[in-house]
């Protein structure tokens, strides 16, 4: 009997070790965030010598997608599949397929994004790059877009990282120096002659309130005050009681994110009734924030605006993006991070297809020949700068729509303005 059970017990380790030396050979490695693109990886991407070869054509996407900048991150990404949707239904990138890859969370920090860049560029086999609208993370990560030989699109807005003489890196967005020009003539047009800072500590709101500054005095613009904050505070308050101890006739706001909604709110609640002169358009996402009324008489220059409904626009190329938008995600865009996202994808198509190539350096040799319609208007890159818009829009944010400052400036709008609010400016 005991022979028959050791012979039953050794029966049984043998059945176990064959099973288990089958369930070992049958397991394959789990990888993390790539897991999609392992069979597609070969070296980190280098000038993609052999992407028109390829059946698919990767676009990297660095943004935030936690924070305060979310919102931002989400619409981005959102526009960049609707856009290759579009694409890949007329035939792709010459032929192949286009893909988004991983996206990484920039988190709204600038090291985060240098993170964020480096795995985009080691693992995701990327054949182009929409980098960060957030200008910090542009000056971040550019260089190491340009070390890779990447075609990259900035979407942020401040002069100062295409200023760094990056070969790989142009934008689809605004340059706001040339924003920060014509809000300087509105100021000037509408006779203010004294004007306060709000910026905040990002770079896109330092470097527009410099340029704002340089240009004041050419201009005939005193700056009386100057005040700032970082991105994520909340509580304004001393800031704007010492903007408003200076007495200006207007303020001039330099802000990035969620904070320009706070301070549009608390300055209203402590009394002052002016003008506000934003570097860009005061999303719907942050008259959230600040409430409708407190949104009133918020002036700026930009390329586009964000809107209610689609009934408000009258331009028919972006009535088309924002129905799209609508039919696929069930709501129109908050912020205009998707517009620039939307124009980034269009150029990269649009280089493939003059360069006949989807390899780096013939799409970087006809990039002054791209002239294309964008959200915001002509994208002209015949400059030779990399910048696509050299105009834009002025407007003015009230009761919740953005008009045309031409036409409320001309047809009395600011009288008023002055008869209603009891303010000179």
């Amino acid at each position: 009997m005991k022979n028959v059970w050791k012979k039953s017990v050794s029966l049984l380790l043998i059945v176990l070790m064959i099973i288990g030396m089958m369930t070992a050979c049958g397991k394959s490695e789990t990888p993390g965030n790539n897991a999609a693109n392992n069979s597609s990886k070969t070296s980190p991407a280098s000038g993609n010598e052999s992407s028109s070869k390829d059946k698919t054509f990767r676009i990297g996407l660095s943004s935030s997608y936690t924070g305060g900048t979310a919102q931002e991150g989400i619409e981005a990404r959102n526009a960049v599949d609707m856009a290759l949707k579009k694409i890949n239904a007329e035939g792709g990138f010459n032929g192949a397929t286009g893909v988004l890859a991983n996206t990484y969370d920039n988190k709204g920090s600038p090291e985060e994004a240098v993170k964020a860049c480096q795995k985009l560029i080691q693992n995701e086999n990327v054949n182009a790059i929409i980098a960060s609208n957030s200008s910090a993370e542009v000056l971040a990560t550019g260089q190491y877009f340009n070390e890779a030989k990447i075609f990259t699109i900035g979407m942020g807005t401040s002069a100062t990282w295409m200023k760094q003489g990056w070969k790989y890196v142009i934008r689809c967005s605004v340059n706001y120096d040339f924003v920060a020009n014509e809000l300087a003539k509105m100021v000037k047009e509408m006779g203010i002659t004294k004007v306060a800072i709000m910026k905040d500590q990002q770079e896109a709101g330092l470097s527009f309130a410099k340029a704002f500054e340089d240009l004041s005095k050419d201009n005939g613009i005193t700056v009386v005050t100057s005040e700032s904050c970082e991105i994520d505070d909340t509580d304004l308050s001393s800031q704007c009681a010492r903007l408003l101890a200076a007495k200006p006739q207007a303020i001039i706001v330099s802000m990035t994110s969620n904070d320009c909604g706070y301070f549009v709110k608390q300055i209203r609640q402590n009394g002052y009734t002016g003008l506000l002169f934003d570097k860009e358009s005061f999303y719907a996402d942050l008259i959230d924030i600040a409430g409708t009324d407190n949104a009133n008489y918020i002036l700026f220059a930009n390329p586009y605006v964000t809107y209610n409904d689609i009934s408000e626009c009258d331009i028919e190329y972006m009535s088309e993006f924002l129905k799209l938008y609508k039919d696929t995600y069930g709501e129109l865009p908050r912020t205009e991070i998707g517009y620039r996202a939307w124009d980034a994808v269009m150029v990269i198509w649009e280089a493939t297809k003059l360069a006949g190539s989807n390899k780096t350096e013939d799409m970087l040799a006809v990039v002054p020949k791209i002239k294309i319609e964008g959200l915001g208007g002509t994208m002209d890159y015949s400059n030779g700068d990399g910048e696509p818009y050299h105009s834009v829009g002025r407007f003015l944010l009230l009761d919740n729509k953005n008009i045309s400052w031409e036409n409320w400036f001309k047809n009395g709008g600011y009288d008023t303005y002055k008869s209603k609010t009891g303010n000179a400016y």
